[in-house]
């Protein structure tokens, strides 16, 4: 079940990550909420993780006429297998959560964020 569809890809940011960890603790009672957009563009694709098994993505969101969307990356764990499902310039439906980039230790902790996909599919072309 998808708590809301994002149809302003501009609101997929660090700063609405930020306010729904406000609404946290999550848990087992209590679940992150889940997010929708479609007809994401994958810019690119690979296998990365430990012996490729994670899909890794570089998305364009959708956005207005004559505007180009903010490039932000994914990740489907254990998709790495469906690396030929997902080639570049796909069109695609996803569901997902946001989590925050992951930062070395050490540095200073960045302000972007990336999408923990939990479905992906192709999108309708019609």
């Amino acid at each position: 079940q998808v708590d809301i569809q994002f149809t302003r890809p501009e609101n997929i940011s660090f700063a609405t990550y930020s306010k729904i960890q406000q609404i946290g603790p999550f848990g087992a009672g209590f679940p992150e909420p889940l997010f929708k957009i479609e007809g994401t563009r994958i810019l690119s694709s690979w296998a990365g993780g430990t012996n490729g098994r994670n899909l890794r993505l570089t998305l364009e969101m959708p956005s207005a006429p004559l505007k180009k969307g903010k490039p932000i990356k994914a990740t489907l764990l254990r998709g790495g297998e469906q690396l030929a499902t997902f080639p570049r310039n796909t069109l695609v439906n996803i569901i997902f959560s946001l989590e925050p980039s992951w930062t070395p230790p050490g540095e200073t902790p960045r302000e972007e964020i990336w999408l923990k996909i939990l479905h992906i599919e192709t999108a309708d072309k019609s």
